[in-house]
């Protein structure tokens, strides 16, 4: 299973190239972040070949290299004229630049464990030149210094949603949109769940000690002592320990609301609290 860097890196290789200024200038941001002189210092295969598209688009004689080392086949990119690479980053190509420099070198972690975008191993004016277009396009930014190398960082999914759309990878920006969605719904919902589960387990609670109390009073006092409507609650109740208050309510004859429940067992299992062997049989 690919990663989420893997995901919105495919998406961005898929991209056209666009003019020749857009080309120079995402070249450029894969080679001022990662280049070592003629030669672009990625091991993704799937990132030379976007920067050898590019290099073709601008006519800077690109060369492939395979190679196998260990086994496994590496890859390799070299431009002849790569010393004609400028830096054309402006406004209106900053962009591309930024596409290029995170193609070269950017990570984004999984968004279901956090929100966040790094392009580290900078060289110091790359450096300052990916924290300017991500300034430029609304991002909040940070650079700090790693190991001894410059590393520009971002965290939040608003900004994580903007520095996608920038760069192009729309498919990668809804994606997080629908995970975010996702996310909310379902943090909705075990909050229902959990809110419901609280109110049943009070409703529960309250349904047996209102039982112990009416039995008490019963008890003590006898049916007798209970006028007519305190009476039919009271066997409802000892009935329905789980009934919600609605639902006894709409039992009674006549039916009768919450409030009004509420306050007769208020009264009922008071009278149980305070009930003793030597309490009477005053009718309530």
């Amino acid at each position: 299973m690919w990663s989420y860097t893997r995901e919105v890196k495919e998406e961005l290789c898929r991209l056209d190239v666009g003019g020749r200024d857009q080309a120079a200038a995402e070249l450029f941001g894969m080679w001022d972040v990662a280049g070592h002189g003629d030669r672009l210092g990625v091991g993704s295969a799937l990132v030379l070949r976007r920067a050898y598209r590019l290099a073709r688009a601008i006519d800077l004689s690109p060369v492939l290299h395979l190679t196998r080392e260990k086994g496994r086949l590496q890859v390799a990119l070299t431009l002849e004229r790569w010393g004609s690479l400028r830096d054309t980053s402006s406004r209106r190509t900053g962009r591309a630049y930024l596409r290029g420099a995170f193609l070269a070198r950017g990570y984004i972690a999984e968004p279901e464990r956090a929100y966040k975008m790094e392009v580290a191993g900078l060289p110091t004016a790359a450096s300052r030149r990916v924290l300017e277009v991500l300034e430029t396009e609304g991002v909040e930014a940070h650079l700090i210094c790693r190991r001894g190398q410059a590393l520009v960082y971002l965290n939040g999914q608003e900004g994580l949603g903007r520095f996608l759309a920038s760069v192009g990878a729309y498919n990668a920006r809804l994606s997080l949109e629908s995970l975010l969605v996702v996310r909310e719904v379902k943090n909705r919902v075990n909050r229902l769940v959990n809110g419901e589960s609280a109110n049943l387990r009070r409703a529960a609670e309250s349904g047996v000690r209102q039982q112990a109390a009416i039995r008490r009073l019963l008890a003590v006092r006898g049916a007798a002592a209970l006028s007519a409507p305190f009476l039919e609650l009271a066997r409802l109740r000892l009935r329905h320990p789980d009934w919600t208050l609605s639902e006894l309510g709409a039992a009674l004859h006549p039916p009768l609301g919450k409030s009004g429940v509420a306050h007769r067992l208020r009264k009922l299992v008071k009278w149980g609290e305070d009930s003793s062997d030597s309490g009477g049989r005053r009718r309530v």
